[in-house]
């Protein structure tokens, strides 16, 4: 009886040793879990940036190929109504004011409005540089969400 009682606790022993590296193995399973979240989540913050920061870049060569629009949205020009660029202009107004709400939205679905306060002084002053950005905001403000706060501030 006594070699049966010592093998019944030499299984129970290695029965404790399995839970405990079962135990270990779920705990380096984990921790791996959430070093790859972490790293997931590293990599897809940087992809909204360099969205962000694309969008932005794109819109800007309009002013490469149209140099003279520039005044428009920078130095505070009028658009009067027989001016030739009527047109392009109102339509880089309207690329330069979606591309600032995507941005403002791939920030929000990211969850980080709160880390872009470059962004929005960027469109601030775009804003506060542009009467017709700000007039074409106002004739189109309903096709808008997150630059809405930004523009009102900015154009009052």
């Amino acid at each position: 009886m006594n070699i049966r009682a010592e093998r019944r606790e030499e299984i129970k022993l290695m029965l404790e040793y399995v839970k405990l590296a079962l135990s270990l193995g779920g705990v380096v399973a984990l921790l791996i879990a959430v070093a790859e979240w972490r790293m997931a989540n590293l990599a897809a913050t940087e992809t909204v940036y360099q969205r962000m920061t694309t969008e932005w870049r794109d819109h800007l060569k309009s002013f490469i190929d149209k140099p003279k629009l520039r005044s428009y949205f920078e130095e505070r020009k009028q658009l009067t109504s027989n001016d030739e660029d009527a047109q392009a202009v109102l339509a880089l107004a309207d690329v330069r004011l979606d591309t600032a709400d995507a941005i403002l939205s791939y920030a929000a679905f990211h969850g980080s409005t709160d880390e872009i306060g470059g962004w929005k002084n960027t469109f601030s002053h775009a804003f506060q540089t542009s009467p017709v950005l700000c007039a074409r905001y106002n004739e189109t403000k309903n096709n808008y969400g997150l630059i809405i706060p930004i523009a009102v501030a900015a154009c009052h």
